[in-house]
Formats: structure tokens, C-alpha cells, sequence
């Protein structure tokens, strides 16, 4: 069974996004992990509402590309 790993910057309209996004892959056979390596895709949800916002979801995207795995990316950007 693939495996998908969901993050997001916290922002309260991409919490409900990647609450969305997480049971889509459920309904459609996918487990949501907690743990980003275990995981087979990667999905980002960030916010670019204000400066900080996107500062943040870049420095976010920083760090889960040092996994080295392919990452998904939407949210207000």
C-alpha cells in the first residue's frame, strides 16, 4: 500500500486543505503517515498570505527536500 506524508504550515484555510487532500488518499487506498520517512509521496500545503507565511513555507520546503524525496506542492503561493 502506498504510503503519503502531509504537511503544512499551519495556516487554518491549508489545515482544512490537507485535512482534505489526507481523505482523499484514504477513500482512494492510500495510508497518511506521520513519519516522513516512511512515506511514498510527500504532499506540501503552504500559505504565501504575508511575507512571514511564505518565508516560512519556503524554509518548510527547504528541509523536506533533504529527504530527497519528490514533493508535491500547493497552497496560496
Amino acid at each position: 500500500m502506498k504510503r503519503v506524508y502531509i504537511e503544512t504550515n499551519g495556516c487554518g484555510r491549508r489545515r482544512i486543505d490537507a485535512t482534505k487532500i489526507a481523505r482523499y488518499f484514504l477513500l482512494n487506498g492510500y495510508d497518511v503517515v506521520e513519519d516522513l520517512g516512511n512515506s511514498d509521496i510527500v504532499i506540501f500545503v503552504g500559505c504565501g498570505s504575508t511575507r512571514d507565511r511564505e518565508n516560512e513555507s519556503l524554509e518548510m520546503l527547504d528541509s523536506l527536500k533533504k529527504n530527497g524525496k519528490e514533493i508535491i506542492v500547493m497552497g496560496c503561493f
